[in-house]
């Protein structure tokens, strides 16, 4: 009977346990490379410890993580290894489906745009002309990609199978950076701070101390704002957007 009783107590302890952890929220690049988890929520995050090194890039929708290295890109899925495939050298831009799935993998120095098929990344068309600055799988049939050329941006809608082009929206005014989430938001720089659009919603703009660069997906419509040597997070909310200075990770030697 004891015996029965010890087990039944370590079991509620490990439950109380688990339920006490901070959820995770989604994950940020340090200035090292590593990769870490977000833990907690908006407004008040914790930088988990590394979960790898060697990071160029990287997304995530919050269980979906996307990483591009030097030489690959990684799926990560609640943060186990999920598919992992070669891919050209330099950044990526990654975009992702309604629901937070893997969408598109968009790489600068090729100009090649991958599609996520549902097990893996594969090479599907390329966007020879201007800079891919952001992107978003609508739905099974288009995607939305943020070009730049000139220093402008703009809207193209795309067929996802092709790339065949079906649709230009000029945004005057509009500068990089600019973020494009699979669920219809968006975030776009204007000059005089972060138009941030909810899905279905009027934009609404965002003081931040300065222009920021880069603008990564960290999690569901949360993004990481690198700006004067700090990181804000900038996250949409049911009682709005909210911006927040995201925590400074730990140093960690490289593994």
């Amino acid at each position: 009977m004891n015996r029965i009783l010890s087990l039944l107590l370590s079991v509620s302890i490990a439950c109380a346990q688990a339920s006490l952890a901070p959820p995770r929220r989604g994950v940020l690049v340090d200035e090292s490379g590593f990769l870490r988890p977000l833990l907690g929520v908006s407004g008040s995050l914790t930088a988990g410890a590394a979960l790898r090194g060697g990071a160029v890039s990287a997304a995530s929708s919050g269980r979906y993580t996307l990483v591009k290295t030097h030489t690959g890109v990684e799926v990560l899925l609640d943060d186990a290894p999920l598919w992992s495939g070669e891919a050209p050298p330099g950044p990526a831009v990654f975009g992702f489906a309604p629901g937070g799935a893997p969408g598109l993998a968009c790489f600068a120095s090729s100009g090649e745009v991958a599609v996520w098929d549902g097990s893996a990344f594969r090479g599907a068309w390329r966007v020879p002309d201007g800079r891919i600055r952001a992107a978003a799988a609508l739905s099974r049939e288009l995607a939305l990609l943020a070009t730049e050329e000139g220093g402008e941006i703009r809207l193209e809608t795309r067929s996802l199978h092709d790339g065949a082009l079906l649709g230009v929206e000029a945004l005057p005014g509009a500068r990089a950076p600019v973020l494009l989430g699979g669920g219809g938001w968006k975030m776009i720089w204007d000059g005089e701070g972060l138009l941030v659009q909810p899905p279905g919603s009027a934009p609404e703009r965002v003081a931040l101390p300065c222009r920021p660069e880069p603008l990564e997906q960290a999690g569901d419509g949360l993004a990481a704002a690198s700006c004067g040597g700090s990181r804000f997070g900038v996250a949409l909310t049911p009682g709005g957007v909210r911006v927040f200075e995201l925590p400074a990770a730990r140093q960690e030697s490289s593994r």
